[in-house]
């Protein structure tokens, strides 16, 4: 009975051995197929991939992109990034996970701007998941509100009250000018 098993298991090992000859065959002559039609002459022109890091500096937008997707122009995007005065990368997450300040005010801006998903921008800008995006963002958000310190959330005109007055004497002359007329 073991002669059976052993005999068995030989013609099983033997047909494995046979199948995995003959797919390193296979893979051999689709290599040499491959390796003919990659002839590269001085004048052939190489297709290239889209840049990985589609639209995540200020250098690769155009201004036709750059202002439909966050409502400036490349120009006016350098100036404002200037201003805030960012850091050059930033730690978005606990694992680590790092962006340039320049790629989450891009994503940032040009979500508030078109009020798109996550899901895509991240086939907006090639980004592996829209998790990422996501951290993005917020973490950005998070950081121009440490930089408004306090202006653009809860109680943000508490800092303009004393002009309050001034502001009332405006409309009513304002007012009072227009109903003389």
């Amino acid at each position: 009975m073991d002669l059976e098993v052993e005999g068995e298991v030989d013609d099983l090992f033997m047909a494995l051995y046979h199948h995995h000859r003959s797919i390193l065959r296979d893979m051999n002559f689709l290599s040499t197929l491959g390796s003919l039609f990659m002839n590269i002459n001085e004048d052939d022109i190489i297709p290239r991939n889209n840049f990985f890091n589609r639209n995540r500096t200020l250098n690769l937008l155009g201004d036709s992109w750059a202002y439909a997707n966050t409502r400036f122009n490349v120009a006016q995007l350098s100036e404002l990034f200037f201003c805030l005065q960012l850091p050059a990368t930033f730690i978005i997450s606990q694992r680590g996970h790092k962006t340039s300040s320049e790629e989450a005010f891009i994503i940032t801006l040009t979500k508030i701007a078109s009020g798109k998903t996550n899901v895509d921008l991240t086939e907006m800008f090639d980004a592996t998941t829209d998790t990422f995006i996501g951290r993005v963002y917020s973490f950005f958000l998070e950081v121009l509100n440490n930089k408004a310190d306090g202006i653009i959330h809860g109680n943000c005109l508490q800092h303009l009250v004393h002009l309050f007055s001034a502001f009332s004497d405006v409309i009513k002359n304002k007012l009072n000018c227009c109903l003389k007329v």
